[in-house]
């Protein structure tokens, strides 16, 4: 949470002297970064704090931005950049901030105390209120035109839980496309190492469990609403930490239903104590209510989710055109990839958002007016079913099989003509019926978000939150990474390890001799060739060995440190890390004298003993040896490095670097391509159980992966048997429709495979 502002408040007092900060540390290399971006500080870094300000800061001019134009801080190539907060609040002058519409005044802005009742409910957190008012030392007024204020920037893609985990799904399914429809042979073309750090970054981001939360107890707190049917209307919520979920709602919402408790000014509270499963069952097969649920910002420990259908017209003030565009952005792309939104329209119009394939259904319009009249279009037969007073998220909940999608509108000023600002609020009025707009253009909304000294006060919650905001830069980035998250598959290349110079080809394969085995073909562990596991004292350790493994030959401390760490670590707590893998494996199974697992050496490099292999290695040596043998021969050597395969790669691991360096996906393509080679062997010498074993070994790694589905209806085919070909057609559009983000769509090759086995046509 510290930035250069928050640290110079506290060294000297004034936030102004951060400049102070900087100058004393700029250039400084920490690990593989450098201190070359004053909105980039991580945690671990050790700054210099001179004493005396003036001494160092009395030459340094002030960074002030001209107008209303932000002046470029951060690096556009700057991964790391990219993903911190932006705290660097330069002087700007700002407009004179609209007022609220006269019928709907901002509520008191609130504390997160909570009312616990009196039974075995959490207790209440401390309450923290924000500020309201302005720093005593600032003297102009930020309603007075042209009157400057420090406004705080919004926070970036570090901040942006639901963007990371959306990205983060869409990459998973993308892949699990190409995956599927890989051949043998086939292996994935590497990333760019920035698209690879970028990755890796979000995974630190991302919030899978807490999403998954807040979507289960925003469905239960629907169900509820229905029962009482007084109008009261779900706002949005607070998403904690720890896993505490507050739902802000409407003040006739009344008590609390379990599993929540009542929290403050009608705030429902989930405490975080409650286990998934127990949220609410009997709402999950129901359209998800609000598909216009986004995360706005961060307030305290708190994601900000606002429903922006329940607002109906959400307006951006902020101190410049660049600013309020940055959090439009960043609404946009959460939108995009949003598990909430899959069902929901989103038209964009004067705002620069990249496209990402695969997500909801983007239209980008020239004007505003036409966003709004593709909206009437999109809306009409909802609004054709909606009764006075009732809601689309009503709608929702009441109908397990009907999305009644909504159009979601983001408008850039520069989109919006005078004529529309005035229509605009009628046109939103009333909200909850599937139009919701956001705008950063000059009009009277029912929801504002307005920057101001402290934060940015958003209305419709009462509370001064700090929202978050992508550049163009950041976005292209992340847009980068999804378009190439459905890489080309490229030729089979030699992988890790090559046959032997004197290896025949044709003879029965030798494998190497290895005393520690890494297994990553199943949950990650380290054995010895009996099976004993190798129990080390830090988890980190075992983490090591395996990226050892996986790195052999081109490790370095500087390479390990940044895969296995997403800060950065102090070089004793690394030495630690490597002295408990080095000694516990040591334990297990002793090296020959005067060696070790882990060699010891002064310079970058970490080696790692010939006889310390991993499961993926010995199947690679297999699979290109079985190259050249017979068919036979061949079987007999994939089989035994098939039997390795006990559930997928790197299965239950936490580990960042895996997928986002695709070491998973290229050890997924060497299991399906054994088993593919297999099962063709035993097909053709008409072993049929060969086949059924050996393609159940390749679906544990890639399900539904199109050869071997073709393999094993070949082999039904074979014996007579429609029904198993049936069977087997059945579970590969199981696979297919339990992929959300899949447009579960059969392979062309085995629908023509079908028609071939079954002698008929799908119906169309």
């Amino acid at each position: 949470g510290d930035s250069l502002a928050s640290i110079a408040e506290d060294a000297y007092g004034d936030r102004a002297e951060w400049v102070t900060v900087w100058e004393a540390n700029q250039g400084r290399q920490f690990g593989d970064r450098t201190f070359d971006d004053p909105n980039l500080i991580l945690p671990g870094w050790q700054l210099q704090i001179p004493d005396d300000p003036a001494e160092t800061a009395a030459d340094v001019p002030t960074t002030t931005a001209p107008g209303n134009a932000l002046a470029p801080v951060s690096s556009a190539t700057s991964v790391a950049g990219l993903m911190m907060p932006h705290d660097l609040p330069p002087t700007i002058e700002c407009p004179e901030p609209l007022a609220p519409t006269a019928d709907r005044s901002p509520p008191p802005i609130t504390s997160r105390a909570t009312v616990t009742p009196a039974s075995s409910a959490p207790g209440p957190r401390a309450a923290t209120t924000p500020a309201s008012t302005p720093p005593a030392e600032t003297s102009s007024s930020t309603s007075e035109v042209g009157g400057s204020y420090r406004a705080a920037l919004p926070l970036g893609l570090g901040a942006a839980g639901l963007l990371a985990t959306g990205v983060l799904g869409l990459l998973t399914a993308r892949r699990r496309v190409t995956l599927r429809g890989a051949r043998a042979g086939d292996r994935l073309s590497a990333l760019a190492q920035p698209l690879i750090r970028l990755e890796r970054e979000l995974r630190v981001v991302a919030e899978v469990e807490r999403v998954a939360r807040l979507d289960l107890a925003v469905r239960r707190a629907h169900q509820y609403l229905l029962t009482i049917g007084n109008g009261a209307r779900f706002l949005g919520a607070l998403v904690h930490f720890d896993g505490e979920i507050e739902l802000c709602l409407s003040p006739e919402a009344g008590a609390a239903p379990t599993p929540f408790f009542a929290g403050v000014e009608g705030r429902w509270v989930l405490s975080g104590e409650v286990a998934l499963e127990s949220i609410g069952v009997e709402s999950r097969f129901a359209a998800f209510p609000c598909p216009g649920l986004v995360q706005l910002g961060r307030f305290e420990d708190a994601d900000v989710y606002l429903d922006l259908e329940a607002v109906g017209l959400l307006a951006i003030d902020g101190p410049s055109s660049a600013v309020t565009a940055s959090v439009l952005r960043a609404v946009a792309l959460s939108l995009c990839v949003s598990p909430f939104a899959e069902q929901a329209q989103l038209l964009t119009c004067g705002i620069d958002v990249p496209r990402l394939d695969g997500g909801i259904t983007t239209t980008a319009l020239d004007t505003a007016d036409e966003a709004i009249d593709l909206a009437a279009e999109l809306l009409a037969p909802i609004l054709g079913s909606l009764r006075p007073g009732q809601t689309t998220a009503e709608l929702r909940s009441r109908s397990a099989g009907e999305a009644w999608e909504p159009a979601l509108v983001l408008m850039g000023a520069p989109a919006v003509d005078s004529g529309l600002v005035a229509g605009l609020p009628g046109l939103c009025n009333p909200a909850g019926r599937g139009l919701a707009v956001v705008t950063d253009a000059s009009v009277r909304a029912t929801d504002r978000l307005v920057a101001q000294e402290d934060g940015w006060l958003l209305s419709s919650l009462g509370m001064v939150i700090q929202p978050i905001g992508l550049s163009g830069a950041e976005a292209d980035l992340v847009a980068g990474l999804v378009a190439e998250a459905a890489q080309r598959v490229e030729p089979a290349v030699p992988m890790i390890r090559s046959v032997p110079d004197d290896a025949s080809g044709v003879g029965p394969f030798v494998e190497p001799d290895w005393e520690l085995m890494v297994r990553t073909l199943g949950p990650v562990d380290l054995v010895d060739r009996v099976g004993s596991p190798v129990a080390f004292e830090r988890a980190k350790a075992l983490e090591l060995v395996v990226w050892l493994v996986e790195h052999r030959g081109s490790a370095t401390r500087r390479g390990a440190r940044a895969a296995l760490w997403e800060t950065e670590v102090q070089d004793a707590t690394f030495a630690n890390v490597v002295s408990d893998a080095r000694r516990n494996m040591a334990r297990l199974a002793p090296p020959s004298v005067g060696e070790e697992w882990i060699a010891r050496s002064l310079d970058e490099q970490l080696l790692i003993h010939d006889r310390l292999v991993s499961d993926a290695d010995l199947l690679i040596d297999r699979v290109e040896y079985a190259r050249g043998q017979v068919p036979r021969d061949a079987a007999s050597t994939l089989r035994a490095g098939l039997e390795l395969v006990r559930e997928a790669p790197f299965t239950a691991s936490t580990y960042l670097w895996p997928d986002a360096e695709g070491v998973t996906s290229q050890i997924m393509l060497v299991i399906t391509e054994a088993a593919t080679l297999m099962a063709e062997h035993c097909l053709a010498a008409g072993d049929l159980n060969g086949v059924f074993w050996a393609t159940g070994k390749g679906l544990l790694a890639v399900p539904g992966h199109e050869e071997l589905i073709a393999l094993r209806m070949r082999a039904y085919g074979s014996s007579g048997d429609l029904a198993g070909v049936r069977a087997e057609w059945a579970s590969y559009e199981r696979v297919l429709h339990a992929d959300r983000w899949s447009a579960g769509e059969p392979a062309p090759k085995l629908l023509e495979l079908r028609r071939e086995l079954l002698g008929t046509r799908l119906a169309a």
